[in-house]
């Protein structure tokens, strides 16, 4: 992906992110737990099997508002920092999921994957409202690639 990015003219760097985003997990604990409270409280969740998920959620709800609202406050921090990292970057390309997932969970920067061909994947993160320039770039990635004209066989469906 970076030769493609160099052959369409991109000017690189490096970024590097310092920030600890696990004491800010709590933000996405207690949001998903608010954004599954019905069904955390049915009868359905006992079918949800080999999963932390309902512990999680559960544990959750007693988060108090003045821990949750400084954590908040911490998140605007963090979306700061990580937004002056980049510097003039437009973007950068990272290794799809771990610790760019979170940071990007808890920030808003966009993120676009795109698949590669040995089966791994890179990902596309970019600046704050700025995801019109992401997925112009993605796209002239994909283009490149050739993926847009691969189908799958699905024969072996029929």
């Amino acid at each position: 992906m970076i030769s493609i990015l160099k052959k369409r003219g991109a000017q690189l760097g490096v970024v590097s992110f310092s920030s600890n985003t696990n004491a800010l997990l709590q933000i996405l604990n207690v949001e998903s737990a608010s954004a599954f409270d019905k069904f955390t409280r049915s009868i359905q969740i006992g079918g949800l099997k080999n999963s932390d998920w309902p512990q999680i959620f559960r544990t959750a709800r007693f988060v108090p508002a003045v821990e949750y609202l400084q954590a908040q406050r911490a998140r605007t921090l963090l979306m700061q920092s990580f937004e002056a990292a980049l510097g003039d970057l437009d973007a950068y390309v990272c290794v799809a999921g771990g610790n760019t997932l979170a940071h990007t969970n808890l920030t808003g920067h966009p993120q676009i994957v795109v698949p590669l061909k040995d089966g791994q994947a890179r990902s596309l993160v970019g600046r704050l409202y700025k995801e019109d320039v992401l997925a112009a770039i993605a796209h002239e990635v994909q283009m490149e690639l050739g993926y847009t004209k691969l189908r799958p066989d699905l024969t072996a469906l029929g």
